[in-house]
């Protein structure tokens, strides 16, 4: 959970908040679309029991992650995070869901200034870059994170699938 830096971002269209126990249910329908299961490194179908495990965690206090739902007119349009893969690893951005019924350029607008609002909020916590895995498939979460500044640092392959790893600067 959020340790360091602000809870709540906002641009005047897009708000940035930290997760609450009662996002687990749009989490759990945004995450289990399956449409979108190809694009994460891993596509196993969690039950919603391992799914609230998994949000419970996020509130446990050694947890350094931080965990946001994005809002648009104060309704929940997906969500996007920052955390250590591994204790000690380089901060990564990802769990970028989009609510279903943003997709589309209205939804890769409002994704994009939610990415934008996630850069300012790892400036205040004090991240010198951000970085980022994204499938070599995954053509609109490479649209988004290059219109943000993101640029190819390597590539890789992960559980057979092919990844771009991606960094920002934020200085």
């Amino acid at each position: 959970m959020i340790q360091k830096g602000p809870r709540r971002l906002e641009d005047g269209v897009v708000t940035l908040r930290e997760i609450t126990p009662e996002d687990a249910g749009n989490l759990f329908h945004w995450r289990r679309q399956e449409r979108l299961q190809p694009i994460f490194h891993t596509s196993g179908a969690a039950s919603y029991e391992q799914h609230e495990a998994f949000i419970a965690s996020y509130f446990e206090p050694a947890n350094e992650d931080c965990w946001f739902v994005f809002e648009v007119e104060e309704r929940p349009a997906g969500t996007f995070a920052i955390y250590r893969p591994a204790p000690g690893a380089d901060w990564e951005t990802g769990r970028m869901v989009l609510a279903p019924e943003l997709r589309g350029f209205k939804g890769f607008r409002y994704a994009r200034q939610a990415g934008a609002l996630l850069m300012e909020f790892a400036r205040a916590a004090g991240h010198p870059y951000m970085r980022c895995e994204v499938l070599e498939t995954n053509r609109v979460m490479q649209g988004i994170v290059t219109s943000l500044g993101f640029r190819e640092k390597s590539r890789g392959e992960r559980n057979g699938k092919a990844y771009l790893e991606l960094v920002a600067t934020l200085d």
